[in-house]
């Protein structure tokens, strides 16, 4: 999610002159590397204890709740662009130029960035914690509380 967040960070930077390779390029190969890393790590902990049998229908639930979140997500950043560009050319026109579409690009990346953030910290925040006496036990297999006499 940080990746995703950080990505769309960079492409706030996209201008009414800039070019594919200044503005948009960097920030879309470090997006690409954020939503695969993201839809694995989505899908590591919910198939994590599912029967073999239920693993099917668990990813199935898995890809619709990625698909319905990732359609929610361009409505919702889709109807942040289009009230940019009312807010920008006062909604007398529908062809207001390359700034209103740029400015409207620009303010739907900086609400993604908001999406990242919040994802990353839903993902730290359901991250399961481990306790103090977990962990040395797991650390060092074959200790004595291990051993079967």
């Amino acid at each position: 999610m940080l990746l995703i967040g950080a990505a769309c960070l960079l492409l706030t930077r996209v201008s009414a002159n800039g070019s594919y390779l200044d503005d948009i390029f960097l920030g879309l190969l470090i997006f690409g590397a954020g939503l695969g890393a993201a839809f694995v790590a989505s899908q590591i902990p919910a198939l994590a204890g599912v029967a073999e049998r239920e693993s099917g229908l668990a990813a199935g639930l898995v890809d619709s709740s990625f698909n319905i979140g990732g359609a929610l997500g361009l409505a919702i950043l889709s109807t942040v662009a289009v009230a940019r560009t009312d807010a920008v050319t006062g909604g007398a026109s529908q062809d207001a130029g390359l700034q209103a579409l740029t400015e409207r690009f620009q303010a739907a990346f900086l609400v993604a960035v908001g999406f990242g953030l919040l994802g990353l910290l839903a993902a730290l925040a359901l991250l399961p914690r481990s306790t103090a006496e977990e962990a040395p036990a797991a650390a060092q297999p074959g200790l004595a509380s291990d051993r079967v006499e």
